[in-house]
């Protein structure tokens, strides 16, 4: 069983799929936290212009290397600063020049703070908030598909086990049936017993032959529908040729389920609820932010910035005449904006509001059909231990009955027909027996299913190779 899981979880293509998109959102997420990175920009340039001019106090040609640098960066509260350094070297032939060439210099502080509408983390986070919680969401999705997977995997096994178990039946029942034909023909030769006696027995082996028959075409499909599932098979007609043999069915030990611990773990530990909790998340998240964007929009901006000119090779006075801010200029500003009736503001806010209790109406939904599954599996695993001791009751019953019509038979006190009907007995004894170890095999593996502990119990967790 766990060959064919870990080979179904490796090579199913579902499986793949998700597991390609894993990273994918990971890189996305981190992608949106991006946006609060610093920015480093810069820009340098030379300019040569030559102008036409019709009087001696215009020049006519001028050249420029100008070298701008800025640091950027956006913070979590709306905030967005940008320092700023810009250097120039002019030259030109213009009379009235004092200074040619020529350094100039600044050096400039901006700030710009959202105070209502865009201002808090709630409406600055909120991107890389949802890019987290998609990625988490991934990440169940594989998991869910991984779940998804070895469910099917297990039960194609255990019905795989389930038709061998049942092929095995009905060779025995053949067994028997021959052993008796093969009795009823030395008596009948021997003159004991007249040839009608043998038919039933002769028409019994036939039947058992059938029976065979079908038997093995059953364990051929499941071995086909565990190919299947696993992903071992696949459009290549050879690889249906794989015969996977399992172990034999083994014998099924009842144990009692708490079913009080059984819902709490479900709860704590389903996918689907997991899932679930993410999509609340994350309309609480829209909610909240479409509650910031019906705000009004006001915006403070500062800016603060010292300036500096000097001649050719004075670059240290360039620098003094910045340490001591001798050109200093600043400027504050408030900017304000709002739509008159907000009417897209307030449609959009309510209709986050309409799908944040959507989704928590959902999840109480998904709760309510989580217990309500735990239940029916709890119930499922203890009819089948039932039917499990009632039907080993019935198969030691059976044997006993066969074996003590034998006994009158060969004493003379019973027909051939009551040792036939007997072989019935005991082989449709056997056969609900092993349909009945299976169901319960069946069962557990649903209640771990719908607890959420069915990859653990296969010692199962979600893995994603780190991205390329």
């Amino acid at each position: 069983l766990e060959e064919a899981v870990q080979w179904a979880v490796g090579r199913n293509l579902g499986i793949a799929l998700e597991r390609e998109q894993v990273p994918a959102a990971a890189a996305e997420a981190e992608a949106a936290a991006a946006a609060f990175d610093t920015r480093l920009s810069g820009e340098a340039a030379f300019d040569h212009t030559e102008t036409p001019t019709a009087s001696q106090l215009f020049g006519t040609t001028q050249e420029t290397l100008s070298l701008d640098l800025a640091l950027a960066r956006r913070f979590a509260w709306g905030t967005e600063a940008r320092l700023g350094l810009r250097a120039s070297r002019r030259r030109d032939n213009f009379p009235f020049s004092i200074l040619t060439p020529r350094f100039d210099a600044g050096l400039e502080l901006e700030l710009t703070q959202p105070l209502l509408r865009g201002a808090g983390p709630t409406a600055n986070l909120a991107p890389v908030w949802l890019a987290r919680v998609a990625s988490e969401a991934e990440r169940l999705r594989l998991r869910a598909a991984m779940e998804r997977v070895v469910m099917e995997t297990e039960t194609a096994y255990w019905r795989l086990v389930e038709a061998q178990a049942q092929v095995e039946v009905a060779q025995a029942s053949l067994r028997h049936a021959q052993a008796l034909d093969r009795d009823l023909a030395e008596r009948v030769a021997a003159g004991a017993l007249p040839p009608f006696e043998r038919l039933g027995a002769q028409a019994e082996v036939a039947l058992r032959r059938e029976g065979v028959a079908v038997a093995r075409q059953g364990l051929e499909d499941a071995r086909d529908r565990l190919l299947e599932a696993a992903g071992i098979a696949g459009g290549d007609l050879a690889t249906w040729s794989l015969r996977p043999e399992p172990a034999p069915l083994p014998p099924a030990n009842p144990e009692p389920v708490d079913e009080a611990r059984a819902v709490a773990y479900a709860l704590d530990h389903r996918t689907d609820l997991a899932i679930a909790r993410l999509a609340r998340r994350r309309r609480a998240i829209e909610a909240a932010r479409a509650d910031r964007d019906r705000l009004p929009e006001l915006t403070l901006s500062g800016r603060a910035g010292v300036g500096a000119l000097t001649g050719d090779r004075e670059i240290q006075d360039l620098l003094d005449q910045l340490g001591r801010r001798d050109f200093l200029s600043y400027r504050v500003g408030l900017r304000f904006a709002y739509p008159l009736g907000n009417r897209a503001g307030r449609a959009r806010a309510e209709a986050a509001h309409h799908r944040h209790r959507a989704a928590d109406l959902d999840l109480a939904r998904l709760r309510v059909a989580a217990v309500a599954a735990v239940r029916a599996a709890v119930r499922a695993v203890g009819t089948a231990a039932e039917r499990v001791r009632a039907t080993g009751e019935a198969v030691a019953a059976s044997r006993a009955r066969l074996d003590a019509w034998q006994e009158r038979f060969h004493a003379g006190s019973a027909t051939p027909r009551q040792v036939v009907e007997a072989q019935r007995d005991l082989a449709e004894a056997r056969g609900r027996e092993v349909a009945a170890r299976t169901a319960y095999l069946l069962a557990v593996a649903r209640l771990w299913d719908e607890e959420g502990r069915l990859l653990e119990r296969h010692h199962l967790a979600v893995r994603v190779a780190p991205g390329r």
